[in-house]
Order: C-alpha cells, then sequence, then structure tokens
C-alpha cells in the first residue's frame, strides 16, 4: 500500500534540507534501500549512466513538519505542452553533459550545442533500445563477463542464443544488435566486418524459410456494406468518417498516419472530379528531410463507394472555420507547418483525430473481410495495392502511387498480400487448334 503522507502530499513540489533519513521521507520511503555497498543509479555501468529510464541518485530531502496538503491533480487528459528553447545547463554529468561541453569548447554556443546533440538522438529509439542494452548488460554479467568491454564473440554468442532459445527471427535479431552496437557506436564497422558476425548472418538467412503469400482479398462485402449504408448525406458521422477513412486508405495506398496528415487548407478537385490531396511530412523522406506529398484520388462511377463523393460530404458536416493546429510530428529541433486536418473530433472540432484512433476506424471497416484463420488482419494500403496489382497496374505504377522507391522491395516483401494473375492463361495457351509459337529453353523434360 502506497504510504499516506506520500499520496496525500506532493513532496516534490516543497524545498527540503538537512539531509536526514532518506528511506523516511515521502514519497522516497516508497523506494527499496539498495544493498549495502551498491551505488543509487547507473553509474557503476558507464554505458547505461546516461539512460532517462532509470534515475541518477536521489534528491538531498529531510522529513521535517508534515507539510500542508495540496488539492491533488486532475487526471484528465491534458493538452501536451510545447517547450520553448531555453539556454540549456551545462551542470549535468554524463556522456552527454560530456559531449555539450565539449562542442561549447569547439566554439558552439550552449543553445546551439544542446539542439545539435538532440537532433542527432532519437529518443524513440533509445526507449526501443533501454530493454534490449539491460537484457545484455543482465546476460553478460551472468556469463561472467565484462558488459563494458566490447567482445565481438559474446554479442554473436547473445544473438545466437535469442535465436535458438527465444526463436528470434531475422529482423529481430538485426534490431537487437543494432541496439547492443549502440553502446559501442565507434565499433559498428568493426562488428559487422568480422567473420563471425558474417557467418551468423548467413546462418540466420539459411535457415529461415519464407512462404509466398497468397491472401485472398475481396472487398465486395464491404462495398455491400457501403450501398447498404445509402446516401452519404443521410449517414451518421461516425460511419462517415469510418467510410472516408477506409476509402482513402485504399485508393491513395495511405496509412493512418498519413491520413491525420492530411491538410485540407489546400485540397483541389479538378474538372474530372480527381481529388487532390496534400500530406504533410508523411513517414517517407527524402534525403532524411521530411516532405510535403501529394496524393491524387480518382472518383468512383458509383457515388455510394466513390472516395471523392465520400469526402465531399463529409467537408459539409465541419464547420466553415477550422482551426489551424500544429502538426502531430512538430518538435523544436524539427518543426513542421501548421495544418488544418481533414479529420476532427464531433465534439471538439479543434481537436484532431488521431493516427491510433483513424487506425480502430480503418479497422473497423476492413473486419467485414473473411481471412483465412492464420493470417492477420491487412492494412488499407496493403489490400489497395494488392488489388491494384492483381488486376493487371503495372508494378512500377502501384510503387508510384504508393509513394514507394521504383528499386525497392517494400511493396513486393511487405504489402503485397496476393502474386497470382489475373489473366486467363488457360484462354491464351488453348486460344486455338493449329497455332503455333516457337519454345525457348531445354527440352526432354529438363
Amino acid at each position: 500500500m502506497p504510504d499516506t503522507r506520500a499520496v496525500a502530499t506532493d513532496a516534490l513540489r516543497h524545498t527540503w534540507s538537512n539531509l536526514g533519513n532518506l528511506y523516511l521521507c515521502p514519497p522516497w520511503n516508497l523506494i527499496p534501500r539498495p544493498a549495502a555497498g551498491r551505488p543509487i543509479g547507473n553509474d557503476h555501468h558507464s554505458l547505461l549512466a546516461n539512460d532517462d529510464l532509470v534515475p541518477d541518485g536521489l534528491p538531498d530531502v529531510n522529513c521535517g513538519p508534515d507539510p500542508s496538503p495540496t488539492p491533488p491533480r486532475s487526471t484528465g487528459s491534458r493538452k501536451r505542452k510545447r517547450h520553448s528553447l531555453q539556454e540549456p545547463s551545462l551542470d549535468h554529468d554524463g556522456l552527454a553533459g560530456k559531449r555539450v561541453r565539449t562542442m561549447v569548447v569547439d566554439g558552439l554556443s550552449p543553445t546551439c550545442a544542446q539542439s545539435l546533440l538532440e537532433a542527432s538522438t532519437a529518443p524513440a529509439t533509445t526507449r526501443r533500445y533501454a530493454c534490449i542494452q539491460c537484457e545484455f548488460t543482465s546476460w553478460m554479467r551472468t556469463e561472467s563477463r565484462d558488459p563494458e568491454k566490447f567482445d565481438i564473440p559474446s554479442i554473436v554468442e547473445f544473438l545466437f542464443q535469442g535465436w535458438t532459445k527465444s526463436d528470434w527471427k531475422p529482423q529481430t535479431i538485426n534490431t537487437n544488435k543494432c541496439a547492443i552496437l549502440a553502446m559501442y557506436q565507434e565499433e559498428n564497422d568493426l562488428f559487422n566486418s568480422h567473420p563471425y558476425a558474417k557467418h551468423l548472418v548467413t546462418l540466420v538467412k539459411r535457415k529461415d524459410l519464407k512462404a509466398i503469400k497468397n491472401t485472398p482479398v475481396d472487398i465486395s462485402p464491404i462495398l455491400a456494406l457501403f450501398r447498404a449504408w445509402g446516401s452519404n448525406d443521410s449517414l451518421p458521422i461516425d460511419d462517415l468518417v469510418c467510410k472516408l477513412a477506409w476509402l482513402l486508405g485504399i485508393c491513395g495506398f495511405l496509412r493512418p498516419d498519413d491520413v491525420q496528415c492530411i491538410n485540407v487548407a489546400r485540397p483541389t478537385i479538378n474538372a474530372a472530379g480527381i481529388l487532390s490531396l496534400q500530406v504533410v511530412a508523411p513517414k517517407e523522406k527524402v534525403g532524411g528531410s521530411s516532405t510535403v506529398v501529394k496524393v491524387l484520388i480518382s472518383p468512383a462511377s458509383d457515388p455510394l463507394i466513390c472516395p471523392v463523393q465520400a469526402y465531399s460530404a463529409y467537408l459539409t458536416r465541419l464547420p466553415a472555420d477550422l482551426t489551424t493546429l500544429a502538426h502531430h510530428k512538430s518538435t523544436r529541433t524539427t518543426p513542421r507547418p501548421d495544418t488544418v486536418p481533414l479529420l476532427h473530433h464531433q465534439d471538439d472540432p479543434s481537436l484532431a483525430i488521431a493516427s491510433s484512433t483513424i487506425g480502430t476506424k480503418m479497422n473497423s471497416i476492413t473486419d467485414h473481410m473473411t481471412f483465412p484463420p492464420d493470417t492477420t488482419r491487412p492494412s488499407c494500403r496493403a489490400i489497395g495495392s494488392t488489388l491494384a496489382a492483381f488486376h493487371d497496374v503495372s508494378v512500377d505504377e502501384v510503387k508510384k502511387h504508393g509513394r514507394w522507391s521504383l528499386l525497392s522491395a517494400t511493396f513486393e516483401k511487405f504489402y503485397r498480400l496476393n502474386r497470382n494473375s489475373a489473366i486467363n492463361f488457360s484462354s491464351i495457351v488453348l486460344a486455338g487448334s493449329g497455332s503455333t509459337a516457337s519454345v525457348s529453353g531445354r527440352h526432354n523434360g529438363k
């Protein structure tokens, strides 16, 4: 049970002095006492000392008289505050602080040095890597090996055991390898060129049997559902949002995050009825920088399943003066232009619908399709691109519409659900008696 004093008192908001018994004061009395002689925090491992997931130490506090209770904080949702660019402090220890101080000595201002350091790091990657780094460090100690020493055989052995005992897939092995090498950034090339590492990659690829995807893709139940719903004008707003998001994902090969990035401040529908959408800062980047992508959505002959008609009907439901909002990917170091999002909350039009909610709405429509029991639900981007390739659209055109590189195998590897052909080869081969054709290649069963 939590200590009553810790619950009723926001101890971190009060100033404490005169160090007393640390583990009798709220909220520090909730923290287990460290073993004798063991330092607090991560200072015993220099590679993890800068990890922001575990505090480096505990502040100097003293229990004094009970401070006056403060009202409990609201647990409701709060808008994320945008941090202002402030002069960073150089009075912190660790590798990050040393790098900042080195950059300042080289002539950069503290603000510039801190901003460049933050821009060169990826917080999401750091958090994702922290778990496997801790697991690797623990394994090294269990095996009586020094985790601070860069040892290629130890890394290869750890990855090999994960592959054999934990059934790690090749992609998982590669991700975990990158996480471990991030602890020894200067040694990446040395590891990748080592024969042990090359042999491990060869072994994993040789044993990894890839099945060719042939998932049946039939959207006729969804098209029948849309026709049963009737006109877009009389459709409930929730159903219209689900329908619009799904049609844009299918016809524009859009992810949920792409739909959230649509800026309706500059949409156009030309004389042919083709809708031009502006997607600001999608996942695809050019030269490492974010871009603004134009996506063209063509109309369908049936207005009940037409994405352009659904888009126009949805715009009539929105207020005339939509609020310009900060881009959800905008940060201090990587600002994005403000946009007018397409999908808004109905109760509060000043709030945009998050990509996770958009994905849920898309999936609610996709769930009307039938898939084999051992098949996971595909994305709208995968369904649309697969149907286009199935109906004789060239793969190059599919890649262009999906914003894949023409030289990239991403579409074939991760998005194409079915590689069957829609061509009736029987009618072509058996086109007529007496027809002749030259056959090249080996004969006699070879």
